[in-house]
């Protein structure tokens, strides 16, 4: 649904294109590119947090953690694109070709493009993820140590994280979606618009061509394309990877020092307790 709206010619209410989508080509549809999805999202995510691990673990003793976790989101977010931009790509032409595949999707692009097609928008990729992660990371680490209280530098408890996720992933894809905008009309190109019976040659010349093109033709409004389904799928979705990152790293902390690991607090008197007596609270 955000890549349809984004590109549409026509804006349309979330309801209405869904329903539009359903009568064209069944329900199927409502899961096209999942495939490029699923195959891009472990190793994606697994760069990702190496990178940001290893980031922030070089810049925190020289910054506040606020910043340190801003340019740690930074790093993870460039290196993880590298796997990112061939799976958007394919994903966001098959959303918006009627009865296209992922693969089909892939071997069209391969075969007339070759593989630079599939990074085509990196530079755009780059403009709107960098801005997401730095914004959410900061809003993440001030929630979760300055709201919740968790020591800086510590892994917060699932619920913790899961809220504070939530809350930041909402504000941070509400605040850069005018640059997802310009990266989805690039990265599904003028094939793409084609099958949305969209004309618009600024999606082969780059980002500002795009951007001076959505201005001229539908105005400031044309930058919040697709923002409420583009809300509804990041902020779930980065609060539970955020929420299951924090519990795999208590975990393997707590295998490494021997200790019990907490998902919504410890039981009272759990310190003094040696059969472990508040299990249930366990992970």
């Amino acid at each position: 649904m955000r890549a349809r709206a984004m590109v549409r010619p026509a804006a349309r209410g979330l309801m209405r294109e869904s329903l539009a989508l359903l009568r064209a080509e069944g329900a199927p549809a409502l899961y096209k590119g999942l495939g490029a999805h699923l195959t891009a999202s472990l190793p994606g995510n697994g760069l990702f947090y190496v990178a940001y691990e290893a980031a922030r673990a070089a810049a925190a003793p020289h910054m506040s953690s606020g910043l340190a976790s801003t340019l740690a989101g930074i790093a993870g977010c460039l290196a993880s694109l590298l796997i990112y931009t061939p799976m958007e790509v394919v994903k966001q032409r098959a959303m918006v070709t009627r009865g296209a595949s992922s693969l089909s999707v892939l071997r069209d692009l391969l075969r007339v493009d070759g593989p630079s097609g599939l990074y085509r928008g990196l530079g755009a990729g780059a403009l709107t993820w960098a801005p997401y992660f730095s914004l959410y990371f900061l809003a993440y680490d001030f929630l979760t140590v300055q709201l919740c209280g968790v020591p800086s530098g510590e892994q917060p408890l699932f619920v913790t994280a899961l809220g504070c996720g939530l809350l930041a992933g909402m504000g941070a894809s509400a605040l850069t979606n005018p640059f997802d905008v310009v990266k989805t009309r690039l990265q599904v190109g003028g094939a793409g618009l084609a099958a949305m019976q969209v004309t618009d040659v600024a999606s082969e010349a780059g980002v500002l061509a795009v951007a001076r093109s959505i201005v001229a033709k539908e105005g400031i409004s044309g930058f919040a394309r697709g923002l409420l389904p583009r809300v509804m799928l990041l902020a779930p979705l980065s609060s539970l990877t955020i929420s299951l990152y924090s519990v795999v790293h208590r975990a393997a902390a707590a295998i490494i020092e021997g200790t019990p690991v907490y998902i919504a607090g410890k039981a009272k008197g759990s310190e003094d307790q040696k059969d472990g007596g508040g299990a249930k609270n366990k992970f």
